[in-house]
């Protein structure tokens, strides 16, 4: 996913890890001149009770550093299955910040200051006395607004909205801690606050309703207010039969555009027939369709006992398969 924190992310360079005991002697040890030691033993190679996080946060797009931006780290419980706030540091006016104090396990660190959209820097697993650094660049927060409604123009209201694979100026994965999500008004108007200034996508849902253009990347904000579109959907519904014309339970019933074609961003799913033979698919885009009960792979023959059918916005589509 784009809003991943490693997404484009340079590659690090090559890593040897170097685990000390009594018998090295760093004295007879030649370090080469192409070669960093970074040595993440906290004080005097003591091990620490907890761990700490050091670093600097700037401005993405002027390079200049942030004061009071926070850095936040969160800790995994497993009982909650959640994230929960633990310790955390303030930036000076140079950007420079210290997390001390981070107990051992499985953590989130994210990054936020006033006027700038939160970011998630990554997932890490700290050990007692681990030390680590960090280079933080944020993105200006700006409010992404637009209308959703049908191919004809008209306005769908309550329909919810989200931003999805979100991307700083950079073009880098922006990934947020809880991306806003809002539903539109009475007129299908959406305004979603602290969006970083970069790239992604629009993601909306409805019910009954499926959304055009879904992997369309978008400029935030846009200099024009968005426009997306959502058109309603149908259903299939149907049934398997065996060479006998009977109900034939078992096995699995999959959906494709027809004709195939290339599939990304394309409708098509798939599930397992009931005992009866019965099967429904809700939700279905208008467009033309093959239903059939044998796998289709790129390059596969084609099934010559797959049905196709015409799906139309409202309506049911009948359909009988031969297994």
């Amino acid at each position: 996913m784009a809003d991943s924190p490693n997404f484009r992310k340079p590659v690090d360079a090559p890593r040897l890890d170097v685990y000390l005991s009594a018998k090295l002697d760093w004295s007879k040890v030649t370090v080469p001149q192409a070669v960093q030691v970074i040595d993440q033993r906290s004080g005097t190679g003591k091990k620490a009770a907890t761990s700490n996080i050091k670093g600097d946060v700037f401005d993405m797009a002027t390079g200049k550093p942030i004061a009071n931006a926070q850095v936040t780290v969160e800790i995994y419980k497993t009982p909650q299955n959640a994230y929960v706030k633990g310790t955390s540091g303030t930036s000076d006016a140079q950007g420079q910040f210290a997390v001390v104090d981070i107990p051992s396990g499985h953590c989130r660190i994210i990054a936020s200051a006033p006027g700038f959209a939160p970011r998630i820097l990554g997932n890490e697993e700290f050990k007692d006395g681990d030390s680590r650094k960090l280079l933080v660049e944020l993105s200006k927060s700006v409010k992404v607004t637009g209308t959703i409604t049908d191919p004809t123009g008209n306005a769908l209201i309550g329909i919810t909205v989200r931003t999805h694979n979100n991307m700083g100026i950079d073009g880098r994965g922006y990934g947020q801690p809880e991306g806003p999500e809002v539903k539109t008004d009475e007129s299908g108007r959406f305004t979603l606050d602290n969006i970083p200034n970069g790239y992604g996508q629009i993601w909306v849902h409805g019910d009954g309703f499926y959304q055009l253009d879904s992997l369309k990347l978008r400029r935030f904000p846009d200099e024009n207010a968005l426009t997306v579109q959502m058109v309603a959907t149908g259903v299939v519904r149907g049934k398997i039969v065996d060479a006998k014309g009977k109900p034939a339970g078992g096995g699995f019933v999959s959906i494709n555009v027809d004709p195939p074609g290339d599939p990304i961003g394309k409708w098509g799913g798939s599930m397992n027939v009931e005992a009866d033979g019965v099967f429904q698919f809700e939700n279905v885009p208008p467009g033309n369709y093959t239903v059939s009960t044998k796998p289709q792979f790129p390059g596969s023959k084609p099934d010559t006992t797959a049905q196709h059918i015409t799906v139309n916005s409202g309506k049911i589509t009948e359909v009988t398969v031969p297994k």
